[in-house]
């Protein structure tokens, strides 16, 4: 069952170019969703129509069968619609962890009894429980968008919106996030990700690639990397294994000692199995 619906949605920052042309996406509940393209692609854009940031010019956008052009629908979809953004300074606004987690919940009239227990809740599930009366001025880039994503989580949403959140974050940083967010998926929550990093991708049911306010392409994982010719044509660089297997081929490595995968472990796999047969 479709919990996101984008229907023939066009929009415009400037009157003149559309960062959205004629766009029609679906997310079923409880699946991962990666959003891939280049900058002025349209995937912020896309991601922010979810939760009414923006209003489509043509077309319409549901959450859950709700409008987000209908300011009646718009408190309830945010309600159970939780948003990460790339800076995590954006969305601090206290100077205490315990503080700004529970910002969300009180804004939404959460009875104060019950904010602890979320705030308590949404540190532990991100692994920033130790963290709670710490300043977030004094974390590292990681631990300050470990806690926006809690601030996200209290709200107990159903669905969580990430627009770029490890691009300012270490290899370290990175991983953190992504074991968290496939946690959080694994427990249900439909997730959304808007990235330029090719990794992210992998871990994704579907991904959907954009280009110049289109769809270009979508698919599962390996679908869509399997077209990479066309990826590095739309200003997308390949995942790390696969520019790897392109280059032992290049320099006359059989494609079946490096198969254009995308994922690290198979192309692992097919170079020990040749040394193995050796």
């Amino acid at each position: 069952m479709a919990v996101i619906e984008l229907r023939d949605v066009s929009f415009t920052y400037d009157g003149e170019r559309d960062a959205l042309s004629h766009v029609s996406l679906t997310v079923e509940r409880g699946a991962h969703v990666v959003v891939l393209g280049r900058n002025g692609s349209g995937k912020s854009t896309l991601v922010r129509c979810v939760n009414g940031l923006v209003v489509p010019d043509e077309g319409r956008v549901l959450v859950d069968g709700r409008d987000t052009a209908d300011p009646d629908d718009l408190l309830e979809i945010r309600r159970h619609t939780g948003m990460v953004f790339q800076n995590p300074d954006d969305q601090m606004v206290a100077s205490v962890v315990a503080d700004d987690v529970a910002f969300g919940p009180e804004n939404l009239g959460v009875p104060q009894p019950g904010i602890a227990a979320l705030v308590d809740e949404a540190l532990r599930r991100v692994g920033m429980a130790a963290f709670a009366q710490a300043d977030p001025a004094e974390l590292s880039g990681g631990q300050r968008q470990r806690v926006a994503v809690a601030g996200a989580l209290a709200m107990r949403p159903d669905i969580l919106l990430l627009d770029e959140p490890a691009s300012m974050l270490d290899p370290a940083g990175r991983a953190d996030l992504a074991r968290i967010v496939a946690g959080l998926h694994a427990a249900g929550i439909t997730v959304l990700h808007v990235t330029h990093l090719m990794e992210d991708a992998l871990a994704a049911d579907r991904v959907v690639v954009m280009d110049r306010g289109t769809i270009a392409m979508e698919g599962a994982p390996d679908q869509v990397f399997a077209r990479g010719d066309e990826l590095e044509a739309l200003g997308l660089e390949l995942p790390f294994a696969q520019r790897l297997a392109r280059r032992l081929r290049a320099l006359g490595v059989s494609e079946a000692l490096a198969p254009d995968t995308p994922r690290l472990r198979d192309l692992e796999e097919a170079l020990c199995q040749s040394r193995s047969s050796r």
